[in-house]
C-alpha cells in the first residue's frame, strides 16, 4: 500500500514539475540563469511540444486532458497551444502562465469556446479566430 502510494505521490510531482517549467512565453524563468540551467529557459514557439508533454504526463496518471491549437484574428496568423485537462470536477487550461480554471463548454468537442475562454482568464486582448484539438 505504501509503495503505490509513493507512486503516486512521485507521479503528481512529476507532473507539477513539468508544468512548472514549461510554457510557452520567451523570456524565460524569473530568476534563473539559462547558462546554468538550459532546461529551465523557455523558448519561441515552444507551446504545442510543451502542452503535448503536459498532456501526456496527465495522460500517464490517469487524468484527462487534450491540446487546444487556436490561431487569433491578428494579420500574421500567429497561434498558441494550451493543454486542457480536468481536475477536481473543474475544466483547466495550462500553459507558460499558470492554470486557469475555464467555464464548462455545453460539448466537450468545442474547441474554440475552450481556446476563447484561455484567453479571456489570462486577460488577453486577442481574439482567437479558430481553433481544434490535436
Amino acid at each position: 500500500m505504501y509503495i503505490k502510494m509513493a507512486s503516486k505521490i512521485k507521479s503528481i510531482l512529476f507532473v507539477f514539475i513539468l508544468l512548472f517549467l514549461f510554457g510557452c512565453d520567451d523570456n524565460g524563468v524569473v530568476g534563473v540563469d539559462q547558462n546554468e540551467y538550459p532546461y529551465a529557459y523557455v523558448e519561441d514557439n515552444d507551446c504545442l511540444p510543451r502542452a503535448m508533454i503536459v498532456r501526456e504526463a496527465l495522460i500517464n496518471n490517469g487524468i484527462w486532458s487534450e491540446v487546444v491549437l487556436y490561431y487569433f484574428e491578428e494579420p500574421d496568423n500567429t497561434g498558441h497551444a494550451v493543454c486542457v485537462y480536468v481536475y477536481k470536477g473543474r475544466l483547466w487550461t495550462y500553459d507558460s502562465l499558470g492554470s486557469y480554471s475555464i467555464d464548462v463548454p455545453k460539448s466537450l468537442d468545442d474547441a474554440l469556446f475552450i481556446a476563447r475562454q484561455a484567453e479571456e482568464r489570462r486577460r488577453s486582448k486577442r481574439k482567437v479566430r479558430s481553433a481544434k484539438f490535436l
